[in-house]
């Protein structure tokens, strides 16, 4: 056992038969320390009753700690100079050194009595009897008892004696800082006597230190700052659709603007552009007869009055072609320009009753959003074929807007893994699936109050927020299949926690809790070599702290958390390396957890090979020893909806995927800019700096 005496750790000698035991050095029977334990150093096991060689002298100091710290007597034949490694026998004509101070003052503080004759300085030993404690002197005779400890002192004992001197201290302390006060309202003539004081203050400090002391407390734990993510993304203006969908659209729909205009346009990509010789009026008949092959029209306005074979016009193909619109349109202009655009919806002159009190009041940085528009009403915002709420939900359904939240949409991407979770967040909006009508629309979003962690529901009618310039939408584009609830979960959510600008900025874990309820949301950062947890749960006052709906109110830290039990748990002091951490993370994945992830601090116009600084991603999926390899990889995905690693050994035409064929045939990696990628598990360490957890089971939530 080891045993701590005045700061310093000893073993004791012995053996174990039927009981705890130290042995003398004459090797012989010694007394039962069933309290104290076995074992003081020795070189090799013993199985017979004898030592090969005696031990070392054993310290006076843990002499002194053996017999004030047990509870039954040693035998009175057991003496200290025995304990001590000494042979009874043995002569004493060489006495040990004078003791140690601190065993003095040890000895005094317990024994509390007059020494005997001889002095403290001539004593090196001790023996025990039933009735009394001995000291032995140097010339080997006994001196007298301490009449005041005839029995050892117990544990407990003692720990109510250092108790008394540390209040006896206190009050030393007190009355020494009343006399310094004294002090100085005298001459320096009293200095002498305050110094004396103080020293006979230190002196009575030292005295109660070398007594045994209860451990000390933990400290309190701290609290960190979590790091705010907020990238913006410069999406496409124009709607991301699956061309093939207009060949299939419904003719009817299809409406033709024409305007006068400077001859300047802006697009987001361009397709190819037919420049005809020929009758501009047969180049207008084309464009109506077949929408879906060709977006608009062009030519020089009073050139319809040449003669035909002068007359010349350009056609622009919609294959390839996003965001095309005309410049200074003016009834002025020199040039005619004739667009085809899709209308889903007929327009409306108003919303009426089912208009929200949140739209008109938008505004973000400062300045009022530019009004409102209506998706699929020929406003130039989702005006596709087979728009919808929700239709086939997945993560490539969110592309960021101009809003700073890609905690957010980075949060909502993960959860689309499980479709059931986006449809449950709408299941109070009435007819779903027959949404949006050709009346004013209203949807029904239910999320979470995070002050008291109860569901609230969220009415928000169908109007979307654009930038105040009016260059285009504020918040999140419809998907490229025409799906509409990405934007309305986002407005609902602003509307929630007090505008767009109380969404700039905040962590994926918020995001979560949000949207699912959950309590249990990890951020786990990187600490030197090695990745800590933390939360909103105060370990110093064992309760979660207050949060609020935005992630600028309410509790902004994190405390050390303790990890989740799935995969491993352990205590808020655990660290994990690397590796470690990502065989936690395939667990968490498999377990339907939801994940995200967070790089360096930073401007997000920062780019690390193609990696957005101070920018949040979705984990999509970790994987190890994929298709029998030893190669681990990790599925993210940027919410702006594109722009993906650049440099990485699987990016899409990574040379990882020819190395590994199998892993390639297993994975059938898709190359095209959808913001959707593939990292190594070196990677993903080496860009990513703090990974999101929310420990929610979503298996009942998966669908597909």
């Amino acid at each position: 056992m080891t045993l701590i005496l005045h700061g310093r750790i000893y073993m004791l000698w012995g053996r174990r038969t039927t009981g705890r035991y130290v042995r003398s050095a004459t090797m012989g029977a010694a007394g039962s320390m069933h309290d104290l334990g076995s074992v003081y150093d020795h070189d090799e096991v013993l199985d017979d009753q004898r030592a090969t060689k005696p031990p070392p002298p054993m310290p006076p100091a843990v002499a002194l700690g053996i017999a004030l710290s047990r509870e039954t007597a040693l035998p009175a034949t057991t003496r200290g100079d025995v304990l001590l490694g000494r042979d009874s026998s043995t002569s004493l004509a060489t006495p040990p050194p004078p003791m140690p101070p601190h065993v003095k003052r040890a000895f005094i503080a317990a024994g509390r009595a007059p020494l005997a004759s001889g002095g403290l300085d001539n004593l090196m030993g001790f023996e025990q009897t039933e009735d009394a404690l001995f000291w032995r002197s140097r010339n080997g005779s006994a001196a007298a008892p301490i009449k005041s400890l005839p029995k050892p002192a117990s544990v407990s004992a003692l720990a109510a004696e250092v108790e008394r001197l540390s209040q006896e201290n206190t009050q030393l302390k007190t009355r020494a800082r009343e006399m310094e006060a004294a002090a100085s309202r005298v001459n320096h003539s009293g200095d002498s006597q305050l110094k004396a004081l103080e020293a006979r203050v230190r002196e009575l400090e030292a005295s109660v230190s070398s007594a045994a002391a209860p451990p000390p407390k933990r400290p309190a734990i701290t609290r960190t700052a979590p790091s705010l993510l907020k990238s913006k993304a410069s999406p496409p203006t124009g709607a991301i659709v699956v061309e093939d969908s207009y060949e299939t659209a419904d003719k009817t729909k299809w409406a033709f603007k024409e305007s006068s205009y400077g001859g300047a346009y802006s697009f987001v990509s361009c397709g190819k552009k037919e420049n005809i010789k020929g009758a501009i009026a047969d180049g207008i008949a084309k464009l109506r007869s077949d929408p879906s092959a060709y977006v608009a029209i062009w030519y020089q306005a009073n050139m319809v009055s040449w003669p035909v074979e002068q007359q010349r016009y350009t056609l622009l193909q919609r294959k390839g072609t996003r965001g095309f619109k005309p410049l200074d349109v003016s009834s002025s202009g020199a040039f005619k320009v004739v667009v085809a655009a899709y209308q889903a919806l007929p327009p409306l002159k108003g919303l009426g009753a089912t208009a929200d009190r949140h739209t008109d009041t938008f505004s973000y940085e400062g300045y009022a959003c530019a009004p409102a528009v209506c998706p699929g009403r020929g406003d130039g915002v989702g005006d596709v074929p087979g728009l919808k709420i929700i239709g086939d939900v997945d993560p490539s359904d969110i592309a960021q807007g101009g809003v700073g939240d890609c905690w957010l949409l980075s949060g909502i991407s993960s959860l689309a893994e499980f479709d059931g979770a986006i449809a449950r967040l709408f299941r109070k909006t009435s007819n779903l699936a027959s949404l949006p009508a050709d009346t004013p629309n209203s949807y029904t979003v239910t999320l979470w109050d995070l002050a008291t962690w109860t569901e609230v529901d969220v009415t928000i009618d169908e109007r979307l927020a654009r930038k105040p310039d009016g260059t285009g939408l504020l918040g999140c584009e419809p998907s490229k299949d025409g799906e509409l609830w990405g934007c309305y979960l986002e407005k609902a959510v602003a509307a929630h926690c007090g505008g767009f600008d109380k969404i700039d900025g905040g962590q994926c874990t918020h995001a979560w809790a949000l949207l699912t309820g959950c309590k249990e949301q990890y951020t786990i950062r990187r600490s030197g070599e090695k990745f800590s947890c933390y939360g909103a749960y105060n370990p110093n006052e064992q309760r979660w702290e207050t949060l609020a709906n935005s992630p600028h109110d309410g509790f902004r830290g994190l405390w050390p958390m303790a990890w989740p039990a799935k995969g491993g748990g352990g205590s808020l002091d655990l660290q994990l390396t690397e590796d470690q951490l990502f065989e936690r993370m395939c667990a968490w994945d498999d377990a339907n957890f939801i994940l995200g992830a967070g790089t360096k601090s930073g401007s997000d116009q920062n780019t690390t090979d193609g990696i957005h600084d101070g920018h949040a991603y979705s984990v999509l999926t970790c994987l190890n020893d994929v298709a029998g390899t030893d190669v681990d990889l990790i599925k993210m995905r940027n919410p702006h909806g594109r722009g993906e690693i650049t440099t990485g050994e699987w990016d899409d035409d990574g040379p990882g995927w020819e190395r590994y064929p199998q892993i390639k045939a297993e994975l059938k990696p898709v190359a095209a800019d959808d913001g959707i990628f593939w990292v190594s598990r070196q990677e993903f360490f080496r860009y990513f700096e703090t990974l999101y957890l929310c420990a929610k089971d979503m298996t009942g939530f998966l669908q597909d």
